[in-house]
């Protein structure tokens, strides 16, 4: 279990967290959702003692993170958001150092690098790698070290869509072995995906904390329905209206419908019956920043 208790967090004048409350359980996925500067990055530092605060403390397993910091480091494996390794070391060479060091077998490294997909590069100078080169091997390190606790800041940043691919199946394996995965992500759909519960930071505050299918609801309950109309009719607004749209908007020929996911099917066969032709239509997802300010007024927060 990791619980974090009225952690404050100041940096001169900026005030990084403020009075977080958090209890993350065994084996449970949690994501820290928020845009830049919320303090996503200084939350995970400080659970693996990177970042003391400057007021409250942090428990790993029972373990102050400040008063045992050997041991509280030992429960955990930490992936941050901007990774560097020697230019002139391969990939290889890494992951064999780190399994020295570690006291590992380095007889796993040849099959950690062929799921890792380095593309052949696994024997070339990291100096020659692209960022999500550098990223894929940092999952390596994740697969080279077992542990109950892995602490992931961004982990998909620079991976292309064959690299998050994956990253999401390592997160669905290190959950079956009822490993804690606490990650930080300005993703809305990977947190929703991925983790069991979603806590919400904007600006150092704990927003809220949800349940992923919770906040999933919420999320597809806001999503735009986008309809273009071969030749779009006054009273077609009336009709959406009628037949369980919750909003309306239209610019110029784009019709923005807010409606329940069940809703949308009734809607569409109320236009045809009306005779509406339909030339398109797509879903647009609430961005980060709607899902919030819904929050924040179901919290009355200002």
């Amino acid at each position: 279990m990791i619980e974090i208790l009225e952690v404050t967090k100041k940096y001169r004048d900026t005030l990084a967290l403020n009075q977080v409350n958090l209890t993350i359980n065994d084996g449970e996925t949690f994501a820290i959702l928020g845009p830049n500067g919320s303090g996503k990055s200084t939350l995970l530092k400080m659970i693996v003692g990177l970042v003391k605060p400057t007021q409250g403390k942090v428990l790993v397993d029972g373990v102050d993170v400040w008063k045992n910091p050997r041991e509280a480091k030992r429960k955990a494996v930490f992936l941050p958001q901007r990774l560097s390794f020697p230019d002139n070391l391969t990939a290889r060479e890494v992951l064999s150092y780190y399994a020295r060091i570690r006291g590992q077998s380095s007889g796993t490294i040849n099959q950690i690098l062929k799921e890792v997909h380095l593309n052949g590069a696994s024997d070339k100078f990291i100096g020659y790698y692209s960022g999500g080169m550098v990223q894929r091997l940092g999952l390596g390190l994740l697969k080279l070290t077992p542990s109950k606790i892995y602490i992931l800041d961004e982990p998909t940043v620079n991976l292309d869509l064959e690299g998050v691919a994956r990253f999401k199946e390592l997160i669905r394996e290190l959950k079956s072995k009822q490993c804690t995965i606490v990650m930080a992500t300005h993703l809305l759909s990977e947190a929703e995906q991925l983790a069991d519960r979603i806590a919400l930071l904007k600006e150092g505050r704990l927003i809220a904390v949800k349940n992923a299918l919770e906040l999933k609801r919420t999320s597809d309950a806001d999503a735009r329905m986008m309809i273009v109309f071969v030749e779009a009719k006054p009273h077609y607004r009336e009709i959406l209206l009628q037949n369980g749209a919750r909003e309306v908007e239209i610019t110029g020929d784009i019709y923005r419908v807010i409606a329940e996911p069940d809703k949308r099917p009734e809607l569409l066969e109320a236009l045809r019956d009306a005779g509406a032709q339909i030339e398109r239509f797509w879903t647009e997802e609430p961005t980060l920043e709607y899902v919030y300010n819904r929050i924040l007024a179901e919290n009355g927060i200002q």
